[in-house]
């Protein structure tokens, strides 16, 4: 295992090559640590928090994490907080154990082959040249269903990854998965709304502090929304800088420039027009392994131009998921049965419906049967977590914490970590304690949320949400009047540009991209995503059928429906499986 370990200088672009992504922004520290008898070896990557006496939280490295399980064992690590990975070779006790945070937001995907163990924090680690991965075609289902594979499963067959808060323990026979700690929703008997935002506030607030003491230059990357300007406000008065990315004249670069005006914070803006990001497109694909995509070809370029400033980034994962309840829609509030909750969760997370994905693969590689057994999945994870005695809101929230923003939205942060090193104080044990205690009907539409904010600073409270283009202390019914404005918004100029055959074409400055809009005007765009797709090299794979395709595309630039993000995910499984076999020195 030792020698499997190198430190290497850690800013660096993802490559073939399979180096993963591991480092620390303080290389006075080193990542790798033995016992003083030489038995004991262990590696840390990440930011792991040690509760103190004071009450305050103590970022720790290789070296404590070492002495605490020397003195504790594996119970040292039930009570530290933040996000990291630890592994560790016992030769005392003939076993290798590896450890990750509450969250998983450290992914670690492990292989057992030729009488051993593999792991690593990137799949091509696991992967040696000359050999080529080979599909796990229910994995694959999954991710294009749900965005994502479900539970351990990838992917590529016989790979895995760890789940939150799993201890694996591995003695050269055996393999043993166990896990320390669980997201606990206790309903809270109290209804008093200002109660629990001031609790929301003095927990956020700490978490900020906590961790602002341990960041060298650190950044929140401030966006049109409603988490990341929570964080500016609880970061108070503390130094640090604000981000924002987009393209030029998008709501998120003018929302986010009130919200670090008011808040008195520096501001990075970083504009970008699309074909500026094909040369980064395949970065995000390279460094997840395919489970990224074409979809954050922004990723690359952002955090480049941010290193030159900043050290950590903040971000506010999973805010509006935990808090806004983003995701407890009005059928999943009112789910009464296993069947309506999994039909609920299932229409909130479908990428490619059943029928949609039968005409886009060929019948000879993914059958009908491949993705029953997916949907079987994904009903068996929502089943175990009623196991757990939980409300079905709360199943939907907890399955959307541990499989769509564990597996699909971390993955920009594994990016974003080739550059800069990343907290998220949303995630802080203290903050979730109080929001897991919150009724989801509290949560449901940000009621609670605007309260909590509204307390926590009036003065960026008043400044307009991006879904809304309203201030969170606007009425609930006008708050709600906005969402629906702009959803029909959106929909009456799809119209409006089949109406014309595409004589008027409005621009969306909704957002910080548009691929809707790039793959019917962008050349670059065009032959990166449908070149991609309909070229002599993907058509001989056998995988996709080249006239399900070519609906889609048509159906794309005819605006009848909006495919962008299904063209991208489909040329994005293509331009990885081609990785693989470059690395293998397989040309076509």
């Amino acid at each position: 295992m030792a020698e499997a370990l190198v430190q290497k200088q850690w800013h660096f672009s993802a490559t073939k090559e399979g180096w993963s992504a591991l480092g620390c922004v303080d290389q006075t520290e080193p990542l790798c640590v033995t016992d003083p008898e030489g038995a004991r070896f262990a590696f840390l990557h990440g930011r792991p928090y040690e509760m103190g006496e004071d009450g305050h939280y103590k970022l720790i490295g290789p070296e404590r994490c070492m002495a605490l399980y020397s003195k504790k064992g594996i119970d040292a690590f039930y009570d530290l907080d933040g996000t990291f990975v630890f592994a560790l070779c016992d030769n005392k006790a003939k076993e290798s154990i590896v450890i990750t945070d509450r969250y998983g937001h450290r992914p670690i995907y492990y292989r057992l082959r030729n009488g051993g163990l593999a792991f690593a924090s990137e799949i091509k680690a696991l992967v040696p040249k000359g050999e080529l991965p080979e599909l796990d075609k229910v994995g694959l289902a999954e991710h294009f269903l749900y965005n994502s594979a479900i539970g351990k499963r990838t992917i590529y067959k016989g790979i895995k990854v760890l789940p939150p808060a799993a201890i694996m323990k591995y003695d050269g026979q055996s393999l043993n998965i166990s896990e320390y700690w669980s997201i606990n929703y206790s309903q809270d008997t109290r209804t008093d709304d200002k109660e629990l935002a001031i609790e929301l506030i003095d927990t956020l607030k700490l978490a900020m502090q906590d961790r602002l003491k341990h960041s060298k230059r650190p950044v929140v990357t401030l966006s049109g929304g409603l988490d990341s300007r929570t964080l500016v406000a609880a970061g108070g008065e503390a130094k640090f800088g604000c981000a924002t990315f987009g393209l030029p004249g998008c709501r998120e670069i003018s929302i986010a420039q009130k919200v670090a005006r008011r808040a008195g914070k520096e501001h990075l803006i970083i504009e970008y027009i699309p074909e500026n990001l094909i040369k980064h497109s395949q970065e995000p694909i390279i460094a997840t392994d395919g489970q990224n995509t074409l979809l954050v070809s922004y990723l690359p370029l952002v955090f480049d131009r941010m290193r030159s400033d900043y050290e950590v980034f903040f971000n506010a994962l999973a805010g509006d998921l935990l808090l806004g309840g983003s995701y407890l829609t009005h059928e999943v509030l009112s789910a009464d049965s296993d069947k309506t909750l999994f039909t609920a969760v299932e229409d909130k997370t479908m990428l490619f419906d059943r029928e949609l994905l039968t005409l886009i693969f060929e019948d000879s590689f993914l059958s009908p049967k491949d993705i029953e057994d997916a949907r079987a999945e994904m009903k068996q994870a929502l089943l175990d977590l009623k196991k757990e005695g939980l409300s079905y809101p709360n199943q939907a929230d907890k399955f959307f914490l541990k499989q769509y923003v564990r597996r699909v939205t971390i993955m920009g942060s594994v990016v974003g970590r080739i550059y800069l090193e990343e907290e998220i104080p949303t995630y802080d044990l203290r903050f979730l304690e109080v929001v897991t205690r919150i009724p989801p009907n509290m949560r449901a539409k940000h009621r609670i949320y605007r309260k909590f904010l509204i307390h926590l600073s009036p003065k960026l409270a008043s400044v307009p949400y991006q879904r809304t283009m309203l201030p969170a202390n606007a009425s609930p019914f006008f708050w709600e009047i906005g969402l629906i404005y702009h959803r029909r918004m959106e929909m009456a100029k799809r119209r409006l540009y089949r109406f014309t055959q595409g004589k008027l074409d409005i621009k969306s400055k909704r957002s910080y991209v548009d691929y809707e809009r790039w793959l019917r005007k962008s050349v670059g765009w065009r032959e990166v995503v449908y070149g991609t797709l309909l070229s002599e090299r993907t058509a001989a794979r056998g995988l996709l059928n080249r006239r399900g395709i070519e609906n889609i595309i048509e159906q794309h630039e005819r605006r009848i429906a909006d495919h962008s993000r299904r063209l991208c995910y489909l040329a994005s499984l293509e331009l990885n499986l081609r990785v693989f076999e470059e690395r293998q020195g397989l040309r076509y």
